[in-house]
């Protein structure tokens, strides 16, 4: 069986005062995001995940520290496994006109003490092994493309709206290749890039979708479908955002295929179909510790102490990474 593991990561609030953000302004708390986080959670936990992993607060939320979880995850991932990054908060764009991003804007997440750039995920990406299944959630304004810089996007994604109501969901998603990755990677965003997202206190309305779509392995379908009916979904919220699906890596290889057929969050994956197989066996699961992180200055000051592990009853082991608020 195929290792699946998930890094989540939220912020209802961002650190102003750091120099990430110094001169910014207009970022209200966002309480909802604990909610979405418990949802999330929840959800995959309940996939019968590996890991789940929870990053959030001044600690255990820097975009360095998020990076090196993500890299560190992603590294021990093999053919076949499948590995959920999720972030809920805010989202900006960053210009820059000298980037190959068509708008001439970086997409960002905001991580607890700056924005952490879509150039830099994408770098995360690369490293990556071929046949990994990747899976990458982004409830934020401005997220349609955040995975990575992607110049060719937006034609691609007026395409797939347009083909929405009249094309058969087996052909109507976008097959992108502007980034050169050996692993598979689907990317939702929760609106495009030049819009922003809807944010409640009691929690977003795309991650209300997915949680209530896919919640206990029950939504029937693919990925490509599951973007349609979040659609349906805020729709029938009367919200105007409109969720985003993308996808990045050998879109046209037959485990990519296999891969965006399954139900969503499916972990078993079938060998036939990977490059690389499988050897016997997994090492544990990696528990980011600080020990192993202590050598970048800016992780030094992250308390061992804000770190606790906890397991579900059903056996799937879960470590929740948090800070207080």
């Amino acid at each position: 069986m195929p290792k699946a593991i998930a890094v989540l990561a939220g912020f209802p609030e961002i650190d102003l005062n750091s120099s990430g953000y110094e001169g910014w302004t207009g970022f209200d708390p966002l309480p909802g995001c604990t909610e979405d986080l418990k949802n999330m959670r929840k959800l995959l936990t309940g996939q019968k995940f590996d890991q789940v992993f929870v990053l959030t607060g001044r600690n255990l939320g820097s975009a360095e520290y998020i990076l090196k979880v993500l890299e560190y995850q992603t590294s021990l991932l093999k053919a076949g496994d499948l590995f959920v990054f999720y972030f809920t908060g805010h989202g900006v764009q960053v210009s820059h006109p000298d980037r190959t991003e068509k708008d001439g804007f970086d997409d960002a997440i905001c991580c607890f003490n700056r924005p952490l750039l879509d150039l830099e995920l994408g770098n995360v990406w690369k490293k990556v092994s071929s046949d990994v299944r990747i899976v990458m959630l982004s409830d934020s304004c401005h997220s349609g493309t955040n995975a990575a810089i992607l110049s060719k996007i937006a034609s691609m994604q007026k395409d797939f709206m347009n083909s929405f109501t009249t094309t058969s969901v087996s052909s109507a998603y976008p097959r992108i290749t502007s980034i050169n990755i050996k692993a598979m990677l689907i990317h939702y965003g929760a609106c495009a890039d030049s819009d922003t997202s809807a944010a409640y206190d009691t929690g977003s309305p795309f991650t209300d979708a997915i949680y209530e779509l896919c919640q206990g392995g029950k939504f029937p379908s693919n990925y490509p479908a599951l973007c349609q009916a979040i659609i349906r979904k805020t729709q029938e919220r009367g919200l105007p955002q409109i969720a985003q699906y993308n996808e990045l890596g050998p879109t046209s290889s037959a485990a990519f295929n296999v891969f965006r057929s399954q139900k969503p969050f499916t972990i078993d994956f079938p060998r036939e179909f990977l490059h690389i197989m499988h050897e016997e066996g997994h090492s544990q699961p990696y528990v980011p510790s600080y020990s192993s992180l202590e050598k970048d200055k800016t992780l030094r000051n992250t308390s061992r102490e804000e770190q606790r592990a906890t397991k579900e009853p059903s056996g799937t082991s879960e470590v929740l990474l948090r800070a207080k608020l």
